[in-house]
């Protein structure tokens, strides 16, 4: 798990599960006050950009589907 930090602030979570060439990104939410002003976009961003430089070939995002601001 990875907490998202502004200064000593946490906005954020992200659970990231990487196995063999794989790696799934679940448990993902921004704090719900900062909704709205693309943090979740940036740690989003930042995550598969991880995982891209580690060399993952295959990415999942697990959304809800009633999650329509996702």
């Amino acid at each position: 798990t990875k907490i998202a930090k502004q200064g000593e602030k946490i906005i954020g979570k992200v659970r990231i599960d990487k196995v063999g060439e794989i790696a799934g990104i679940y448990g993902f939410v921004v704090g719900s006050k900062l909704r709205g002003n693309g943090l979740g976009r940036e740690i989003l961003t930042s995550v598969v950009n991880e995982c891209l430089v580690e060399g993952y070939k295959k990415l999942f995002l697990e959304v809800k589907s009633e999650n329509w601001p996702a």
